[in-house]
């Protein structure tokens, strides 16, 4: 067994978060660098998931000689220099409703932006997620929208976040309770800040159990802060096959199934 780590991107399409619709699904598809020769699959999940497969390599650099392991010796390589190898692998994974890009080669990250600039002729931004709420407020200055739930437990007993909406339909605590705020560019203030520092503790005390936050730069830029994306990466433990490879399938199940709260299996 060993494990395959994705780290979790914003990806950002003409300074927006995607829509699905803005993808299309394809069995394979070639895209070739200067340094490497690349075979793409695609696919749409529940509406929910777009799922892209890298299988690539390059001509260079090349041996003359190979070593055969069952015989011992050293022969002349059998790949000509104008061939390739697709022996690495990319495995990336974009959750639309979490608004979350997995990779699982954050090296690859510059070469993902050119790939999907030129696949989607629009502005590509793939930045990681921030690491802390202070790195999010030092760089955002307006405010788009917040999220965040409440889950009826004993820490929330006594959250007066809420407030009257509780019992809004006199049937007593919900046990679950979601609310979405949209400011649509609001500036961010001092008292702005407090309440949202102060929110975010409620996280730590169990009293929320979710919080998006969506702001913008002086630039317009679109930045999010996700309280859920403090662990910045999914690792899976997986076998690889005879060939040293991850089976695609077994890869994007066992992702699916720890995204969704299953066990990596």
């Amino acid at each position: 067994m060993s494990n395959l780590t994705f780290s979790a991107f914003q990806l950002i399409i003409d300074e927006k978060v995607p829509n699905i619709r803005e993808f299309l699904e394809y069995k394979e598809e070639q895209y070739d660098t200067k340094d490497n020769i690349y075979r793409i699959t695609t696919q749409k999940i529940d509406n929910t998931y777009y799922w892209v497969y890298m299988e690539y390599g390059g001509e260079l650099p090349y041996g003359e000689k190979v070593y055969d392991k069952e015989k011992s010796e050293i022969l002349n390589n059998p790949r000509t220099k104008s061939q390739a190898e697709l022996n690495k692998q990319l495995f990336c994974l974009y959750d639309f409703d979490l608004n979350t890009f997995y990779i699982s080669d954050g090296r690859k990250k510059g070469f993902l932006e050119d790939y999907l600039k030129h696949k989607l002729s629009k502005d590509i931004v793939i930045k990681r997620f921030f690491k802390s709420p202070e790195q999010f407020i030092d760089y955002v200055k307006t405010i788009e929208s917040i999220s965040f739930t409440s889950k009826y437990n004993l820490f929330s007993i006594n959250n007066d976040i809420f407030g009257d909406p509780k019992d809004i339909f006199g049937l007593g605590q919900p046990e679950n309770f979601k609310m979405d705020i949209a400011y649509n560019g609001r500036k961010v203030t001092e008292s702005f800040k407090t309440k949202f520092f102060n929110l975010i503790s409620k996280k730590v005390n169990s009293e929320i159990q979710s919080l998006v936050c969506i702001g913008k730069d002086d630039n317009k830029m679109e930045a999010i802060f996700d309280i859920s994306s403090f662990t910045q990466t999914v690792s899976l433990s997986l076998k690889k096959d005879e060939l040293g490879r991850y089976e695609q399938n077994i890869v994007q199940q066992n992702l699916l199934n720890v995204l969704n709260g299953h066990s990596n299996v």
